[in-house]
């Protein structure tokens, strides 16, 4: 991957036109679900998980050299392809082993454990989008060979999960929405960069997938 791919990706999400219209679509269905109350819950617990199958969708999209295709009612259902809500529970996992390790040992501490996951975590993402198999994206082996596959490339995604945290605290003084549009809008970055440096290490070639992981209607 180089610098200039690196920039083209960043600009991604505005640059394509049906990620955006979708992004638009999820940020008001996500304020909507904020503002609706009770109702807001049920509304958020079938746009939630629909927006993370749409993040991996980019990364895989972004992995093939092509833009992803926009998210349709499938992504909603409860039903099939649930290893793209898998990166939920590692990163569930580690916010709380954060909190209770700055709870523990301080700040420093916890930012240090913070770090290496976000060097890793994307690692962990580029291998579930090649092999749609949560085991095989948690094996060390299978994260290892993508890093060393990727070289040089492979801090591009990590730098990129840096922002997301950087950002925020940096720009701390710009209204709530507005914070809140800044990170959402580089969580999308984040995938089309997993998915652009996974593309870079020629791996997703080497696995013969379906085009799309998207729920099999004829099956259910």
């Amino acid at each position: 991957m180089t610098p200039r791919e690196f920039l083209e990706e960043l600009t991604y999400p505005v640059s394509s036109r049906s990620t955006l219209i979708a992004l638009i679509t999820f940020l008001l269905l996500i304020s909507l679900a904020a503002a609706a109350g009770m109702l807001g819950i049920w509304l958020a617990v079938v746009t939630v998980p629909a927006f993370l199958r749409y993040l991996t969708m980019i990364a895989e999209a972004r992995a093939r050299g092509r833009d992803a295709s926009p998210p349709g009612i499938e992504y909603f259902s409860f039903v099939g392809n649930l290893w793209t809500l898998f990166p939920v529970i590692p990163v569930f996992l580690v916010a709380n082993l954060v909190r209770a390790t700055g709870n523990a040992a301080g700040d420093a501490a916890a930012t240090l454990l913070a770090a290496a996951f976000a060097l890793v975590f994307p690692a962990l993402g580029a291998v579930r989008i090649i092999s749609h198999s949560p085991l095989q994206s948690i094996d060390p082996r299978a994260l290892y060979r993508f890093i060393r596959r990727c070289g040089k490339s492979s801090w591009y995604a990590p730098f990129t999960a840096m922002l997301i945290v950087l950002l925020p605290t940096m720009l701390s003084f710009l209204p709530g929405a507005v914070l809140n549009l800044i990170e959402v809008y580089f969580v999308v970055v984040f995938f089309a960069v997993t998915g652009a440096v996974t593309r870079g290490s020629t791996l997703f070639s080497d696995v013969e997938l379906p085009e799309a992981a998207v729920v099999d209607e004829e099956k259910l």
